[in-house]
């Protein structure tokens, strides 16, 4: 799922707010879980777990590209990026 990132116009403001340590949903300043604070995430996990098993990682993907949650270990990519990588001039 590390694939699926948020919208193309959206992805500067969710990488911006994570860089900032603020959560995409309350902008509180705690991004602990997936660019979520605490209670965040958790109102998330209760969301998702009401559904259907089948549903479940629809859910999670509609809200990856809605740019509420990141994505499972995107956040390691934003905070930390690969000096390595070659960046487009």
């Amino acid at each position: 799922m590390a694939d699926i990132t948020a919208k193309r116009s959206l992805r500067e403001e969710v990488h911006a707010k994570v860089r900032a340590g603020k959560c995409l949903q309350c902008s509180k300043l705690e991004n602990n879980r997936r660019g979520l604070c605490n209670a965040c995430y958790l109102q998330f996990r209760r969301a998702q777990l009401e559904l259907p098993k089948l549903e479940r990682g629809e859910f999670e993907q509609e809200k990856i590209v809605e740019g509420q949650i990141l994505a499972s270990g995107e956040i390691l990519g934003i905070r930390k990026p690969n000096p390595f990588k070659k960046v487009a001039s």
